[in-house]
């Protein structure tokens, strides 16, 4: 039996991607860095560093130290008018009365996860909370769910995952543990056609049922 249950964060427990990406994007234009609309499917579950490294790899670090240094002051310090509570996971994690441990294992920073989950009303839930500072490998290695494991005092088969992407859902199987994937208006299931994933969420309820 499940001992924990690890949320990823940006898709599952607020929706903050395009948000972001709409930021890098008119950030970007200011140094005369065009970033295409299609290019939105590469930023879900990467870091945003992770993001130019995959998309724009020729962009010169000047550049993109600027940019990064921008998103952080005119977008990270602001971010809690820049995300939606995704309804169906916050009141599963706000009613939660079980004996699991719960923790977050995200691609985001610690500060940004703290912030978010204290303004959700949520942070007291958690048992543990593991950030993009956390790891030198980011999803899909499976470090950060490894990481996650061992701090929580539990085996990666201990571990029920929820993750939005393909990327979060692959580093989670490849740490081990069983996943499920919150269907949430961004994604659909036909993006994990080749992800051996437990199943798919929509709802509190459907949540409460698969990992209780």
């Amino acid at each position: 039996m499940a001992k924990a249950l690890i949320f990823d964060f940006d898709g599952v427990i607020v929706l903050s991607e395009q948000a972001r990406f709409d930021a890098i994007q008119k950030l970007a234009q200011r140094y005369g860095v065009e970033i295409p609309h299609e290019l939105f499917r590469d930023i879900i579950g990467r870091t945003t560093q992770d993001f130019f490294a995959l998309s724009l790899p020729d962009l010169g670090p000047g550049v993109l130290k600027e940019i990064l240094n921008a998103l952080q002051h005119e977008y990270g310090d602001k971010i809690i008018d820049h995300v939606t509570p995704v309804a169906a996971t916050t009141e599963f994690i706000r009613t939660y009365s079980g004996t699991r441990k719960l923790a977050v294992a995200s691609s985001s920073g610690v500060v940004v996860l703290k912030t978010l989950l204290k303004h959700l009303g949520i942070f007291d839930k958690f048992a543990c909370i593991v950030g993009k500072e956390h790891v030198a490998k980011h999803k899909p290695d499976p470090e950060v769910y490894t990481l996650t494991a061992s701090q929580l005092g539990c085996s990666p088969q201990d571990c029920i995952v929820i993750e939005d992407t393909v990327v979060g859902a692959q580093a989670a199987i490849n740490a081990g543990m069983s996943v499920y994937i919150l269907l949430n208006g961004v994604n659909s299931k036909v993006e994990f056609e080749n992800v051996n994933a437990s199943g798919f969420l929509e709802t509190t309820e459907q949540i409460r049922q698969a990992v209780t």
